[in-house]
């Protein structure tokens, strides 16, 4: 037991505070083994790999740093409360991270398994472009029941509801509300030119844990002419939808055809899917994040986040990944 003794101001008294020694929280020690590898599964030497581990006194994160060896293994070890963080780069290569749940079982005051091997998959930054690029979190629908055409370079609506010049997407919403338990609100997105489409794609999923995580190439072939997002409720029930902030997309604008041939078209790339909101709202809201390649016939989706052609955005609307 210890004591304090504490003065207190504006009066003659002293004040013995008597407290319980605060005793050290041990926690079961983890060891990792993080192997860096490229795209081709090759070891990458010289990685720098951090690793944030619970410092078991203070509560707060113990660091354990290094390089990773010519095997491109680092071994990292400390005292967790479960989790473990992580910051993996090296120049050139795009940073990474790799796929963790937390521990569960704890055996002699270790987390299990003990000294497990966790990949990480470093993509090498290639061929970084710039491009119209916008996380767009709540964009109104100008009216139900017609087409309503936005310009993916303006990133407005054309006339008459924006300043857009090109309908690069066409969406017709058609909406039913009661209430906010009971609606359903669905979007139909096409496009001006009988070329254009979207089609949805699974991203790698050994790149999960980078921060690039799509194709390099949007591909030349397989879109299709519309896509539908749906969003309501039912009295009683939970809501339903079918877009997912996982969902990811490829589509094809402004695309030109001269004797069977594409001449011109803009790539781009959707992710998160085109998620709906129809409370609250006049219509509805959509909300997705999309990149535009300027150049035509360029298929490369590789942006680079220090150029976006797009201005004056808010914290909020500027799209954080490659």
């Amino acid at each position: 037991m210890k004591t304090r003794v504490a003065l207190i101001i504006g009066i003659t008294a002293l004040a013995v505070v008597s407290y319980a020694e605060e005793k050290p929280v041990t926690l079961p020690l983890a060891r990792l083994v993080i192997k860096a590898v490229d795209e081709n599964l090759a070891p990458v030497e010289g990685v720098n790999v951090s690793l944030s581990f619970m410092e078991p006194v203070s509560r707060q994160p113990a660091v354990v740093e290094g390089l990773t060896n010519a095997e491109g293994l680092f071994v990292g070890e400390g005292g967790s409360d479960s989790c473990i963080g992580s910051n993996i780069h090296k120049a050139g290569y795009y940073p990474a991270g790799f796929p963790f749940a937390p521990f569960r079982e704890v055996r002699e005051g270790k987390w299990q398994p003990w000294g497990a091997t966790y990949m990480a998959v470093l993509r090498k930054i290639e061929n970084p472009i710039p491009m119209y690029a916008r996380r767009l979190r709540r964009l109104e629908i100008p009216t139900a029941d017609q087409p309503c055409g936005f310009d993916l370079e303006a990133s407005d609506w054309v006339a008459p509801w924006g300043k857009g010049k090109i309908a690069d997407f066409v969406m017709t919403l058609t909406r039913r509300y009661a209430s906010r338990d009971d609606f359903d609100v669905n979007v139909v997105l096409s496009f001006t030119n009988p070329l254009d489409g979207i089609q949805e794609t699974n991203l790698p999923e050994q790149f999960r844990g980078s921060e690039f995580l799509w194709p390099r190439q949007a591909p030349e072939s397989g879109f299709k002419p519309t896509h539908s997002s749906r969003f309501g409720a039912k009295p009683g029930s939970d809501y339903y939808g079918n877009a997912s902030e996982e969902s990811a997309f490829f589509f094809r604008v402004r695309t030109q055809e001269r004797n069977g041939q594409i001449v011109g078209a803009l790539y781009g790339k959707i992710k998160g899917g085109i998620r709906l909101e129809g409370r609250e709202t006049g219509t509805c809201a959509v909300a997705f994040a999309y990149y535009l390649n300027p150049t035509s016939l360029d298929r490369n989706m590789e942006w680079d986040t220090k150029r976006n052609l797009l201005t004056g955005l808010s914290h909020d609307e500027k799209p954080l990944l490659p």
